[in-house]
């Protein structure tokens, strides 16, 4: 199976790792609506959304020096805006956000094993 070709949005050469703010858009494979869906123009979460929505809360208590500022839980995203609040040896060792945003991506996917999708 061939694997997409992803442009990357990164700019070259920067230390994610840095004191900063980043707002970051994660998206399901094929855009698929996941986390629930929108009726009359709310947003209505199924059970997946909910624990997308409980493990960005929890992005703060898991890694040191991040703080999550706002986020939002949509039917096939989730975008949490995150501030780097400081130049964290903990953050250096983990390697940036980028790694970060993986740890947190592979924690949902395998907690939305078995979750209702519906």
């Amino acid at each position: 199976m061939d694997r997409v070709q992803r442009k990357n949005l990164r700019m070259e050469g920067y230390d994610y790792s840095t004191v900063g703010y980043y707002f970051v858009t994660v998206v399901t494979v094929g855009r698929r609506e996941l986390f629930g869906r929108v009726v009359g123009g709310r947003f209505l979460p199924n059970d997946a959304g909910a624990m997308v929505g409980r493990c960005i809360n929890d992005l703060e208590t898991r890694f040191k020096g991040l703080e999550v500022l706002n986020s939002a839980v949509m039917p096939n995203h989730d975008m949490p805006y995150c501030s780097i609040i400081t130049d964290s040896a903990y953050l250096k060792l983990c390697g940036s956000l980028r790694l970060l945003l993986r740890v947190y991506t592979v924690r949902v996917w395998k907690l939305a094993v078995g979750v209702n999708t519906t």
